[in-house]
């Protein structure tokens, strides 16, 4: 038929269901990253371009923690397999928090890496990182026209695959 929602199943004019806004965060700047779920569900992880990664409750919203990260965050936080890491990419660099630490109220940063180059319009990750099914290899892909296999345990590069362009 004419009507757009005649292969849909539905009338046209269904009312739209409605929602309740259930809790909202504001950071020092904007969000472009999608969130990250803690396995268990209880936690949200973001990125923000205000240079800070959060972990929000997951049910009221509420702020557990933050870590400042050198440059804007861009990408989605990852997490390793076990929950115990926290991968955060930024304009600068790629780092690697221990969450447990991070929860005492010690954030401390168990590796970082910087890709190679110094051009400033050249530098940077705004790709959100992806973990191997094993959780041993973080690929990421750099502004630099790189892919970076790293090794989760300390941040070394396996491998890198040059493109011909960023890679966002």
């Amino acid at each position: 038929g004419d009507n757009l929602g005649d292969n849909l199943g539905s009338e046209v004019n269904d009312p739209i269901p409605s929602t309740t806004l259930v809790w909202k965060l504001k950071t020092g700047d904007s969000v472009m990253s999608s969130p990250t779920l803690s396995p268990d569900g209880a936690t949200l992880f973001i990125g923000s371009n205000d240079k800070n990664v959060y972990a929000l409750n997951a049910t009221d919203g509420s702020k557990l923690w933050s870590a400042a990260t050198l440059a804007e965050v861009y990408s989605s936080p990852t997490l390793s397999l076990d929950g115990a890491m926290l991968f955060v990419a930024s304009r600068s660099t790629v780092d690697a928090l221990k969450t447990a630490d991070v929860v005492a109220g010690d954030i401390r940063l168990l590796w970082e890496y910087a890709e190679g180059t110094e051009d400033p319009d050249e530098s940077g990750v705004q790709s959100s990182p992806t973990l191997s099914p094993d959780g041993a290899t973080l690929f990421i892909g750099a502004n630099d026209k790189n892919v970076y296999a790293l090794k989760t345990a300390d941040g070394s590069v396996v491998w890198k695959y040059t493109t011909g362009g960023a890679v966002y």
